[in-house]
Formats: structure tokens, C-alpha cells, sequence
């Protein structure tokens, strides 16, 4: 807690002597400002101690005096809407705010999905144009952290217009326009968000300390002095690059990728990008040789942050087939962490496909990366990387932390606006803490009830935007950690005066940035104008009361029905259809008391009520709706709201998933033998399964995993050359922990049926030390699956390892142990902790 002490004392000291200047304004008192209607308003800021600062508006004075550090408040009362007025601020110096509208103010806060710009929008070409609202101004809050609470922040007022727009916050807009038509007076928006966040960077650090729950998250980053010195201090980076080239497959003359200014070649010509607040200084040195740079990048980033250097494989924008080649390869040298990545035009959504990070040393390194290897990072839905397609190639500087220290974004991006006046906030975020999702609810309550305390407004409206639909379509029922994201949001109702805005019919599968943020802004508004403003209106969509089983059938009541329950056609434009008898609901699981979920059926019988029954669920004890990432539901309101999901059950029930309802493909003829991919030919001879890879990531922290690779050998266990071999060093374990293996899917396409085998047996040669075997079933989800440990023998050794022994971790969600659609096997190391690993595996096979 040292560091943590010293540096709290720093940022007190910077502050404190910051106080010293003459007259000065906050950035959210500037010109263009809206402030909150029909509540008293605060007017501060800083001058010399000791002096009178006089501030008047519409005829309102008030006056204060500065204290010992510089810092004045004027109270001054409230106004009702109107405007455009002046306000003159007096004191050492005379500063006059101009263009002031009086009106109603909103926060949106949260990760991507709010600051998810109008530009990149599905509707942008219409809503751009149309967006002519001059009694609408707006301020983006700039990315900023600090370890101590900040008193002001960067950012400007701007007037709504297609010139303005295109850079806020989408669904912040679209909730401003719906407010402003429906309730006539000004509107202004304050957007402070930051992609990739967790809630606890936005929670007041003292409001976190008083929860002993939340011990663990505060502990794991008090005590890393790394982890601060990156978001106080930034992260120190050199990066020198020379001799790119491609080498073809067939062993012919290597390609250059050339890195000169302005030079027409592969590679066209390179460009830098960083994030606000980081730094990069970008030279060309030429074309560059082994021992003399080519191009150099060095600079600050800070934590958070991102960039790198990027061009184009042609001159142009298109794409290029890069099929003929075989690896990619460069030298570099430096100090800091890079990782080289490919891109392609269908890979959206920050996705791509990259080497993994690797550490730059003093002296020039051979770097060399298997093309086709390469992997995909990012956050988006997986996509095929294919080789005649890619468009860029980067290398990025990467920091060895996201966004996670609690409190560093609340204290420097939150604080600073406690004491502007709000009417509430929308609050869009989850997607980086869906992996604990346990935790959501009471982390969601927290923040509210401290955000509340610290605007001195007990029960402002809080508006909390759901997770929508994402990933896959599954086709049987499954658990989600989003599923469960969605659940702790929902159950956060019970803090007083919130609002829900259930988003779960206009998400994408492939996008985790769903574009269709107008639909968001509309539903959110109506969540606002009977939250905040009283309004009659169906403010969400139907949302879960109570379920009572009788006759092997569950009765599953709703509130927020409007007119009645009624089921969507399937449009986000919202055509609704009246529901009869016979409409069949969609989303729908049941459950018994063994906690195995099926498929129901399930019809509307009143306004309020669906009847929910299954032919494989005798006595149901438990019912699910739209319980996955990404479910087929339909159930919406006259609204045309769609029902929030839910899990509900009328007594302590085990939940599992459901017992695959068909079969996966059968498995060729030509027995069970997953044969390893011959790289030495290029040529997959694969029995079973698509092509192994391998994946090891230490995820940035401590010690980095090195030298993590896969590659054939010739002395195989039968002279094959189709041996696989991973080996490296597994840095220390920290959370989230390193992890590596060489896996295959089985097979690329479609889950596989291996129930009717027995055993599975390999060829393994290795260094003694515990491996996994690791099967993992389509239905499981967060990280479940089933093992079986075996020691590495030090000579090549036939292992065979009983199927009905595997198990399943205590650490994932339990599920039906069932072999009849299997979608992966994995070979990894076994609890190790700063060790080096080395194992080789060949003739897998399937034994019946």
C-alpha cells in the first residue's frame, strides 16, 4: 500500500498547487452550457485565496469567497427552462459565459456501447443530416484516470448539428432528441464513457472499501505498483522494426514490405494512431537491413490506451491475396510489449488476427510468424482469418493493462461533474464484467447509491441500458455468463427509481457493437420520461413477476404488459402482430428437479400470463426466458418492448444444461485417429477434426510467457512427421492467469458424436511434468469442460486414458456429462507456476 500512499500524497500536492491560478472556470461551465431546470445551481471554480467572486445570470447574484486554496462556490436559485443567456463571472478577472440554455441534463456513462460514435452508426446517413437540434448541446468528457478524486476535466460545450454530431455518443444523442421532442425544452448531454471498462473503475474508491465483498477486487490492484505506475505515470515505450518481408511457400525470393515514407510497394504507405492522452513520435528511416531501423516508433501510453503504426498491404485500400505466402518476418528491438497484427474487411468491430504479445529486447531479434497461425484477438465474434483477403498490417504498442484499476475513471472523468447539476444518467456497460457476473448487481447498486451521494440527489433516475443479443445462435439451452449479466442488471430494479431498457431483439451476433443505437436512444427515452418525468406511458418491456407449476405446467405471470402480452414479428422496426391462442412464444426452457432445461412450449393465455410446458418436463420446478447469449425470443408488450430475460424457480434447483436433443456427425468410417496436420507439406492429413493450433497468452501481466510455439518434428513416434510440440514458460500465475495448449476442433464444421468410444489414446513424449487432456462438449460454456491429467513421459510412450474418468473442474458451470457433441480436445499444461513446459503428442486416437 506504499506506493499507493505516496502517490495519493502526489496528486494532492499537484492539485493543491494547480489552485494558485487567477480566475478560472471549470471545463463544464463554458460557453454553450445547459444547466438543470427548477434546481438550485452551483457555479465554482477557482481564483487568488481570499478573493470575491461575483456571479449573475438572468438577473440572479450570488457571491463566495475564495478559501485558502483558491476555490470558490457560488449557490445561486433555480431557473426554469428558457434561454440562450449570459452569465459574467467576476472576480480578480471578468470571464463571460455566452449561449447558457436552461433546461433538463443527463449523464451517459458506461464502456463502448455508449461511447459508440453517430459516424459508425447503421443510420448515420440519415441521422447526421437530420440532426438540427440548436437546443441541444452536448460534452464529451476526454478519457482520463487519476488515483485520487480530480476537481476538473477536459472537454468543451458544442451545439447539436450535422457538422457536431458525428463524434458523441449515439445513444446518448438518440435519448437527448427523444426527450427533447417529447418534453420541449433544452437538453444537455454529458457523455463520459471509456470502452473496455469494468463498473469498478466507476465507482468512488470509499464507497468500494466499505463493501468487504468487493476486498479481493481492491486488493488485486492496491498492491500492484506495475499496474499504477501505467495509469499514473504511462507506459514507456522504443520500437525499432527493419527488414519486413514475406517468404513464399514454395521457397521462392522474399517479398519486402516496404516501411519508406510515401514509398509505392507492399506496405503502401504507414500512418501512426494513438489514443488522446498517449504519445507517439513515428520515424522512417528507409528501407532499413538487419542491424539499422527501417522505421522507429517511441513514446508514453498511457494506461487504457492504444496505438501503433499501420499500412496498407497495396498502396491503396483494397485487399490483397496473400495465399502464396508462408510467413511473415521482420527484426526488432526496444523495450516494451508489441504485437503485429493482420487485417482483412469482413474482421470488424476492433477485431483481427495477431502474433500475441512479445517483449522487445536491447538488441535486434529475428522475429518470424507463421501466416496462417496467426490468431484472432480482439474482442469481436470469431470470423474466418482467410490469407486472400487481408488489408493491413500493424504493430502495436501494448500496455500491459486495460482499464481496470477501480476508482482511477470515476475519480478523474465522474468526480469533476458531481457538483453540475443533473436531472439522472444512462448507464450502458457490462460487457467486461459479464465473466463475473455474480458480483454485477451488488457492484451496479453500489455505484448508484455513491453516485447519488457524492450530486448530493438521493434518488436521481438511473437508467440502466440491458446487454443485448451476442455470439451464436445455440441450439440447445445453454448457460451465459451474459445471460446472467442480463439477470444482475434486471434484479438492480430493486434500487429505487431505476429504469430498464431491455435491448435483447437488436443485438448482433457477430458485432459486439450492435449498430442500431437509434432503437436504443427511443427505448431508453421511454424508460426516462416515466422514470424522471412521470409520464403514462409503457416506459420497458414486460418484466417477470412470478411462475406457479400445476399439472406439469408452469403459469409465468408479467407487469409492464401495457395493453397486454403480445409476440413480435421478428422486426426491430417493431411489427407487432396479435397474439392468439395458437401464436407459439419463443425463448422458453423448463426444468425438474434433476435441473436439466428443455425446450418448451409456451402460448399466451391472458394479458399477463404465459402458460410454459415441455413433454420432457413431467413436474417443471424451473423456467428460463431468452437464457443465452444470444436467444430466439419473441415475447413483447403493446409496446412492442421485448420481455426482459429471466431464470426463476420454485425450489433449490442444481441447474445443468439439457441433453443435446440430437446427436452430433457421426464419425468417419476410417475408425477414431485424429492425425496432427503435416506443416511440412502444408497439407492437412486430418482423419477427424480441422487443423490443430495452438494459443498461450500470459494476457500481459508479470512474468510473459516465451518461446510458446507449436511446430512438427521428424522424430516422431513412428517416424511421423505429424508430431506436435508446445513448449515455453508459464509466467507466474496472477488473475486472469496464463494459459496455453494445442487444441483441435472436431471437426471445423460441426460438433462431433464420440459417445460410442471408449478411451482415448496418443503417443506423448515431454519433460515428466502433469498435463491435461481437455474435451470440451458444445453446451458447455465458461470455461467447463471435462479432463483427464497424465504425466509427460520422457521418452515417446502410448497413453490411454478411460473416457468415463473424466471429470469436470469445480470451477465451471456444471453440465450433464455427455460425449454426443463434442466440439474441441486440448492438450495443456497442469497447474504450473513459473515453469518451464515441453511436451509432444502424436497418433491421437479414439479407441472403441
Amino acid at each position: 500500500m506504499k506506493t499507493r500512499i505516496l502517490f495519493l500524497a502526489l496528486s494532492f500536492f499537484i492539485l493543491a498547487a494547480g489552485a494558485n491560478a487567477k480566475l478560472k472556470l471549470p471545463a463544464v461551465i463554458g460557453d454553450h452550457m445547459v444547466l438543470q431546470q427548477q434546481m438550485p445551481l452551483s457555479i465554482w471554480g477557482w481564483d487568488d485565496a481570499g478573493q470575491t467572486v461575483t456571479v449573475s445570470i438572468k438577473g440572479k447574484k450570488g457571491t463566495a469567497t475564495a478559501d485558502s486554496d483558491g476555490k470558490w462556490k457560488v449557490s445561486l436559485p433555480a431557473l426554469l427552462a428558457g434561454g440562450p443567456y449570459t452569465m459574467v463571472v467576476t472576480g480578480s478577472d471578468t470571464v463571460t459565459v455566452q449561449d447558457i440554455l436552461v433546461g433538463e441534463v443527463w449523464l451517459g456513462s458506461g464502456q463502448s456501447n455508449m461511447e459508440l460514435a453517430m459516424r459508425v452508426t447503421h443510420d448515420s446517413a440519415v441521422e447526421i443530416p437530420a440532426a438540427k437540434y440548436p437546443k441541444i448541446h452536448f460534452f464529451t468528457v476526454d478519457r482520463s484516470s487519476a488515483g485520487t478524486p480530480k476537481d476538473d476535466l477536459n472537454g468543451s460545450w458544442k451545439v447539436c448539428s450535422p457538422e457536431t454530431i458525428g463524434d458523441f455518443s449515439a445513444v446518448a444523442y438518440h435519448y437527448g432528441k427523444n426527450l427533447h421532442k417529447a418534453l420541449k425544452v433544452p437538453v444537455g448531454l454529458i457523455a463520459s464513457d471509456w470502452g473496455g471498462t469494468p463498473i469498478e473503475v466507476w465507482i468512488p474508491h470509499p464507497a468500494l472499501e466499505k463493501n468487504p465483498h468487493f476486498a479481493k477486487i481492491l486488493d488485486q490492484w492496491d498492491h500492484d505498483e506495475t499496474q499504477l505506475k501505467t495509469w499514473t505515470k504511462g507506459y514507456d515505450f522504443e520500437f525499432l522494426v527493419s527488414d519486413i518481408k514475406l517468404l513464399p511457400k514454395n521457397g521462392g525470393k522474399a517479398v519486402p514490405v516496404f516501411i519508406e515514407k510515401g514509398q509505392k510497394g507492399f506496405g503502401g504507405t504507414w500512418n501512426i494512431s494513438v489514443k488522446p492522452g498517449s504519445t507517439i513520435n513515428f520515424a522512417v528511416a528507409g528501407k532499413g537491413f538487419s542491424g539499422s531501423p527501417a522505421g522507429s516508433m517511441t513514446g508514453l501510453m498511457q494506461g487504457g490506451s492504444w496505438g501503433g503504426m499501420t499500412a496498407n498491404f497495396d498502396s491503396g485500400n483494397q485487399a490483397v491475396d496473400l495465399s502464396p505466402y508462408e510467413t511473415i518476418e521482420f527484426y526488432a528491438k526496444g523495450h516494451g510489449k508489441m504485437s503485429m497484427t493482420m487485417g482483412q474487411p469482413s474482421i470488424t468491430d476492433y477485431d483481427f488476427y495477431n502474433s500475441g504479445p512479445f517483449d522487445l529486447t536491447p538488441e535486434w531479434k529475428r522475429m518470424s510468424y507463421s501466416i496462417s497461425s496467426l490468431k484472432q484477438g480482439g474482442w469481436g465474434a470469431h470470423k474466418t482469418f482467410t490469407q486472400d483477403q487481408i488489408q493491413t498490417i500493424s504493430f502495436n504498442i501494448q500496455p500491459p493493462y486495460w482499464p481496470e484499476v477501480p476508482s482511477l475513471a470515476y475519480n478523474a472523468m465522474i468526480a469533476p461533474l458531481t457538483p453540475y447539476k443533473i436531472r439522472g444518467a444512462v448507464w450502458y456497460q457490462g460487457e467486461s464484467n459479464a465473466g463475473r457476473a455474480s458480483q454485477y448487481h451488488e457492484l451496479l447498486s453500489t455505484m448508484i447509491t455513491s453516485w447519488r451521494e457524492v450530486w448530493g440527489e438521493k434518488n436521481f433516475p438511473f437508467l440502466i441500458i440491458q446487454l443485448p443479443n451476442y455470439m451464436q445462435v445455440q441450439n440447445n439451452p445453454s448457460d451465459s455468463d451474459w445471460a446472467k449479466l442480463r439477470e444482475a442488471q434486471l434484479q438492480t430494479l430493486d434500487v429505487p427509481n431505476t429504469g430498464l431498457v431491455t435491448t435483447i431483439d437488436i443485438g448482433e451476433a457477430g458485432d459486439i457493437h450492435p449498430k442500431n443505437k437509434t432503437e436504443v436512444g427511443r427505448r431508453a427515452a421511454l424508460a426516462g420520461l416515466k422514470t424522471a418525468y412521470g409520464r403514462k406511458i409503457v416506459g420497458s418491456g414486460p418484466l417477470f413477476v412470478t411462475a406457479t407449476a400445476s399439472k406439469g405446467k408452469m403459469a409465468v405471470t408479467f407487469k409492464e404488459v401495457g395493453l397486454g402480452l403480445k409476440v413480435s414479428g421478428g422486426d426491430p422496426a417493431l411489427k407487432i402482430k396479435e397474439a392468439r391462442i395458437s401464436d407459439p412464444v419463443k425463448g422458453f426452457a423448463l426444468a425438474g428437479s434433476d435441473g436439466v432445461f428443455h425446450w418448451a412450449d409456451a402460448k399466451i393465455i391472458t394479458k399477463k400470463t404465459v402458460i410454459v410446458s415441455s413433454t420432457e418436463v413431467a413436474k417443471p420446478v424451473a423456467v428460463r426466458y431468452a437464457w443465452a447469449d444470444n436467444p430466439v425470443c419473441n415475447l413483447v408488450n403493446s409496446a412492442g418492448l421485448p420481455a426482459s430475460p429471466f431464470r426463476f424457480s420454485t425450489e433449490p434447483v442444481k441447474e445443468v444444461v439439457a441433453a443435446p436433443t440430437a446427436k452430433g456427425k457421426a464419425l468417419p468410417a476410417t475408425a477414431g485417429k485424429l492425425l496432427l496436420d503435416d506443416f511440412e507439406s502444408g497439407k492437412p492429413m486430418n482423419l477427424i477434426g480441422g487443423p490443430w493450433q495452438v494459443q498461450a497468452d500470459n494476457n500481459g501481466l508479470g512474468t510473459t510467457m516465451k518461446n510458446q510455439t507449436q511446430f512438427m518434428v521428424k522424430d516422431g513416434a513412428n517416424g511421423s512427421k505429424g508430431s506436435a510440440r508446445i513448449y515455453g514458460h508459464y509466467g507466474k500465475l496472477q488473475a486472469p492467469w496464463p494459459y496455453c495448449s494445442i487444441f483441435t476442433s472436431l471437426p471445423m464444421e460441426d460438433p462431433m458424436d464420440i459417445s460410442d468410444y471408449k478411451s482415448i489414446e496418443f503417443m506423448a513424449k515431454g519433460d515428466g511434468k502433469l498435463y491435461d487432456v481437455l474435451i470440451f462438449p458444445t453446451q458447455v460454456t465458461d470455461y467447463a469442460h471435462f479432463r483427464h491429467s497424465f504425466t509427460a513421459p520422457k521418452a515417446w510412450t502410448k497413453v490411454h486414458l478411460d473416457l468415463s474418468t473424466f471429470y469436470q473442474p469445480d470451477w465451471g458451470n456444471k453440465v450433464a456429462l455427455d460425449f454426443h457433441s463434442v466440439k474441441e480436445i486440448l492438450f495443456s499444461p497442469s497447474g504450473m507456476n513459473d515453469e518451464d513446459y515441453d511436451l509432444s503428442i502424436d497418433d491421437v486416437t479414439l479407441v472403441k
